[in-house]
């Protein structure tokens, strides 16, 4: 067998990919037991000098979990680099000659450059302008990634993912780990808000609403609803600068799609999607592949409504919330960077002047939770209603409903929640 054939034998795995190469090479024979014990002994030495580094040099010895969690991040990094050599030869290459520690410290600064640039994506993301009132989307982004970034340790922990990701993907393997699987998926979830940005915030809750009484609290991702009613959109013959579909075009819709075979009807969804990345103008080739695999989803899930005659979930009816509903569909405006909010908080409190500190929150603050903490720090008794009249109707009922939501017990409230509710009851 020549040795491009013994290549294609080799199956590696995503999320440990180090270690599924190695035992891949060592079964075709590509790489040698003695090549084999030399990578082993190697791990067992960089395994110690990490526990050694672990304990900052005081013992040489850890639980046997820890050296466990050791020595997963080490092959996590080890894997980081391997797979930048883009193909399993050149991979199996770099490990049959590279020393083990030399692809473990390619791979930590590999995992630096993707911990920056991952950060770089998440600001860019809070900044980009896409509100809804989805909570498993706000809490990701403001608290599930603020949580990885600030406790991610690519040193001892590269291969661990802290932090709740909670809000899908229109599609997500799950196969990576640590930095690789944020970094992923930013990358998508950047795609998918820029698609989204072609329509105001109000229509796309007016969607959500359509899909779900309950679009604030269900897991749904959002780019996927959107593309859809456009596949739909398009297939009608419609523009595709709205959103909405109604009761009779999706009857139509129906009435069409259910006397077509299955070739036919996937390129009828194939023309229309393609139709959509064109008034999109989409034109990034990653960006394009990624969406397709949504595009298969779709397809599956309209065929398989079809066979039930009930296109309902699939292309959706906009529709107007109550005023009740807007004011728990709050969509809250741009935190500040935690320095930044730090900084500022530092400075209201060496303000003399109510009057100027006012000012201040006129000028800075932009969100309700970034209000919260200055107000905790900065005001007091008979200061607050200064500010409370900065807001308006809907701030001051969402400040009301999250206060009574988040605490049970009175007495546990700050002096400014007290007054706020002594307010809104005015």
């Amino acid at each position: 067998m020549d040795t491009l054939r013994r290549y294609e034998h080799i199956q590696t795995v995503r999320n440990e990919y180090f270690l599924s190469l190695l035992q891949g090479a060592a079964k075709e024979g590509i790489i040698s037991s003695e090549q084999v014990k030399k990578i082993q002994v190697g791990l067992l030495g960089l395994l110690s000098r990490q526990i050694e580094k672990y304990t900052l040099g005081e013992s040489s010895s850890v639980t046997e979990e820890k050296a466990e969690n050791l020595l997963k991040s080490i092959c996590f990094s080890i894997s980081v680099a391997l797979k930048q050599q883009g193909n399993i030869i050149s991979a199996s290459e770099l490990l049959k000659h590279e020393r083990v520690e030399e692809l473990f410290n390619k791979g930590n600064e590999l995992i630096r450059q993707y911990f920056e640039d991952s950060k770089r994506l998440w600001f860019e993301i809070k900044t980009d302008g896409f509100r809804t009132g989805n909570i498993a989307y706000n809490s990701t982004i403001n608290e599930g990634l603020k949580e990885f970034f600030n406790f991610y340790d690519y040193k001892f922990s590269a291969h661990e993912t802290n932090g709740s990701i909670d809000y899908p993907l229109s599609y997500d393997e799950m196969d990576l780990k640590g930095i690789e699987y944020i970094h992923e998926y930013l990358t998508h979830l950047t795609m998918e808000n820029a698609f989204c940005l072609h329509y105001d915030s109000h229509s796309i809750e007016c969607l959500l609403r359509g899909y779900s009484k309950y679009f604030r609290e269900d897991l749904l991702n959002i780019f996927e609803l959107i593309l859809t009613n456009l596949l739909g959109r398009s297939m009608l013959g419609y523009t595709l600068d709205r959103l909405d579909i109604s009761e009779e075009d999706r009857a139509w819709l129906l009435v069409q799609l259910n006397k077509v075979d299955d070739t036919v009807l996937v390129q009828k969804m194939e023309r229309a999607f393609y139709e959509v990345l064109s008034f999109m103008k989409v034109e990034s080739q990653a960006t394009i592949d990624y969406f397709k695999l949504t595009l298969k989803n779709i397809i599956s899930r309209v065929k398989h409504n079809i066979n039930l005659r009930k296109l309902e979930k699939v292309f959706v009816t906009l529709k107007e919330g109550e005023d009740e509903n807007l004011i728990s569909g709050y969509i809250d405006g741009n935190k500040m960077e935690d320095e930044a909010l730090r900084v500022l908080i530092d400075e209201m409190k060496d303000c003399r002047f109510l009057e100027d500190k006012i000012a201040m929150v006129m000028q800075s603050i932009k969100s309700l939770e970034d209000l919260s903490e200055v107000l905790n720090e900065c005001f007091f008794e008979g200061e607050y209603e200064s500010v409370f009249k900065l807001l308006d109707k809907r701030e001051i009922q969402e400040l009301k409903k999250r206060i009574v939501e988040n605490k049970n017990d009175p007495s546990s409230f700050y002096e400014w929640e007290c007054a706020l509710l002594e307010f809104a009851a005015d």
